[in-house]
Parts: structure tokens; sequence; C-alpha cells
């Protein structure tokens, strides 16, 4: 049996289907043979089903990097979003700052007083 039946059907099974949405596995197969072509002269004929089985670890790879740049991606927000989940943090940093102003204006009137009164006792 030719070794692409084989390759791809493991690839359908490896991909799940939140990969399979994104990416179509004769597509990733198409990816496995090129990569198996790059590295070539580094393989080693060593009996039957060898070479399905050095496709499918060159296949895995494949799938393994295509999950985590699809995990990458769920993870970076766009740049327009990024920047608009910066402004309640700004908008807080700056009520904080504010809060911070007058709980200090406080202090230091309460601190006058104190020192008023102090004045005034002696």
């Amino acid at each position: 049996m030719a070794a692409a039946p084989r390759v791809l059907l493991y690839v359908r099974i490896r991909l799940g289907a939140v990969l399979r949405r994104k990416m179509e596995p004769e597509d990733v197969l198409q990816e496995t043979y090129a990569a198996a072509l790059a590295v070539l002269d580094r393989f080693e004929d060593r009996g039957d089903d060898f070479l399905v089985r050095w496709l499918c670890r060159i296949a895995e790879t494949t799938i393994r990097a295509a999950a985590e740049r699809e995990g990458a991606a769920k993870r970076t927000p766009p740049a327009e979003a990024q920047r608009l989940t910066r402004i309640p943090a700004l908008v807080h940093d700056s009520e904080a700052a504010e809060m911070a102003r007058r709980h200090n204006d406080a202090n230091v009137l309460a601190l006058s007083g104190d020192r008023l009164d102090a004045d005034r006792a002696v």
C-alpha cells in the first residue's frame, strides 16, 4: 500500500476538530511531504512501514506547529483590541491617581489642622 493514504489517515485522526476547521488534511499532507523532501538525505530505509512511520512523525511535527500557532493566535488579540483593552486600565489608573491626590490633600489638611491646634495650645 502506498504511503500517502496511510499518512493522510493519520493526519485526519491527529488533526482534531478545531484544526480541521482551520486547515485541510491534504494541506498538512502536502506540508509533510515538503518537509520530508527537505530532509530526505537523512532518511534511512529500515524495512516495512518505516517510510510511513517517518512521514507520520513529520506530520505530527507539522500538526503541533499548527496547533501552537492557533493557540498563540487565540492568546494575542489584534493590535486594535489591545489598544482598546488598555483604556479601562488607564481610566482606572487616572481615577486611582485622583483619589490618591485627594487623600493626600486631606492628609495635608489634617496635618495642618493638627499643627494649628498645637500652635494654639502653646
